[in-house]
């Protein structure tokens, strides 16, 4: 082969390798670009349906009188309900599993309970225990209300409770939420005061 037939294969090889390096460059940017991009309308309202749900398991269980809410933690994504934590028998382990089931929109549930026939008598040792099933009840009251009130985005808004004081923060769509939210936690049996750091940001039509 000739030097200038050896130098031709070269170029050619050269210039493949900066298309192919040019056309990796293009994509990365291009996924780079796709992951800044800000969440579609369509997955920001699965999104306050996956939380409605969690709120609903939450309800059931921190009212039912054979399950201890406060030893299941809850995640709902994509109509999956994942239950972590631990429970006293295999009884509770299965009813925890049944009552998620029944709510709606609720296809699967991935149970991931232990078993700890212990739990009541270690967990209920514990000082702060009462003090922790008053604000967890307290919390559900709450809850229950915003997400009931048809005039309030109650998915969007989170709840903090500590011995009575309880704190609101999320999204609402306007200035009447924030104060609505506001005064219908206040007015809620249990509470000794409420603080408010709501943003409102209104709804994208």
């Amino acid at each position: 082969m000739t030097p200038l037939a050896r130098l031709g294969r070269y170029s050619y090889w050269i210039i493949g390798i900066s298309l192919t390096a040019a056309t990796m460059t293009l994509l990365t940017q291009q996924a780079s670009s796709e992951e800044q991009q800000p969440p579609t309308k369509a997955a920001q309202e699965a999104h306050l349906v996956e939380q409605r749900q969690r709120g609903q398991i939450e309800g059931v269980y921190l009212f039912h009188p054979s399950l201890d809410a406060s030893t299941i933690q809850v995640e709902v994504r994509e109509n999956r309900a994942t239950l972590v934590g631990e429970v006293e028998s295999h009884v509770q382990r299965d009813l925890a599993q049944e009552l998620a089931m029944s709510i709606d929109g609720i296809d699967t549930v991935s149970n991931q309970l232990q078993v700890n026939p212990r739990l009541t008598e270690d967990h209920h040792s514990s000082p702060a225990w009462g003090e922790q099933q008053s604000d967890s009840a307290l919390l559900a009251k709450v809850k229950t209300r915003l997400l009931a009130n048809i005039n309030l985005p109650g998915a969007r808004i989170e709840v903090d409770t500590q011995q009575g004081h309880v704190t609101l923060s999320g999204e609402v769509d306007h200035r009447d939420q924030q104060e609505l939210a506001y005064y219908t936690t206040l007015n809620t049996q249990g509470v000794r005061s409420v603080e408010s750091t709501l943003n409102v940001t209104p709804k994208e039509e």
